[in-house]
């Protein structure tokens, strides 16, 4: 693999190329590009597109649920998002927002379903989330999220399995001298199994 990156005023750019050869699925090359652009001094938007290739595992295989037969999974995606470090509460970054898209697009995907481990032929799945975090005080953050996924089988026009539509996130984390602890909430919500 070989990965390069570079900077000029405000603009960061990234690329990545990897070349591997998987015996029984050959010789496979996925890439990725990326770009960062600082709008503030705490504030930045970005980008990156590429592609990826997952050989089924042994265990997919071969396992009392495998299938020997499987497919290499391939997929291309891209993303857009931003987050900004916010001056707040007496605080230069008191205040954190993040907020992401992703689309991705997998052919031949590797899945368990039913009683064994499958393709499915086509999938998309959209993804947007949202991340906020606050410092009240030096030592205290709280952090809050929500997670939406829209994850379908276009072949058969249909919601994948285990993936479920919504899900929330809220955290605490309290640090003083050597103390340090953290306080966590996860909810997901209803899909389909």
């Amino acid at each position: 693999f070989v990965t390069a990156q570079g900077r000029h005023d405000a603009l960061s750019i990234t690329g990545a190329l990897r070349i591997v050869d998987f015996e029984g699925f050959g010789t496979q090359t996925t890439w990725r590009l990326g770009a960062s652009y600082d709008v503030a001094d705490h504030a930045r938007i970005y980008g990156a597109l590429g592609t990826s290739f997952r050989a089924p595992s042994l265990y997919e295989r071969f396992s009392l649920a495998g299938r020997p037969d499987l497919d290499p999974e391939t997929g291309k995606s891209w993303e857009v998002g931003g987050d900004a470090r916010l001056g707040a509460f007496g605080q230069d970054t008191g205040l954190e927002l993040r907020a992401l898209y992703r689309h991705t697009e997998l052919e031949d995907m590797i899945d368990f379903l039913g009683f064994n481990y499958a393709n499915i032929d086509r999938a998309e799945i959209d993804t947007a989330e949202v991340r906020v975090a606050i410092r009240p005080a030096s030592w205290l953050t709280l952090a809050g999220g929500y997670t939406y996924t829209d994850a379908q089988d276009t072949v058969a026009d249909m919601p994948l399995l285990r993936r479920p539509e919504n899900a929330w996130l809220a955290s605490a984390d309290v640090t003083r001298n050597a103390f340090t602890g953290r306080i966590s909430w996860r909810s997901v919500g209803k899909h389909q199994d």
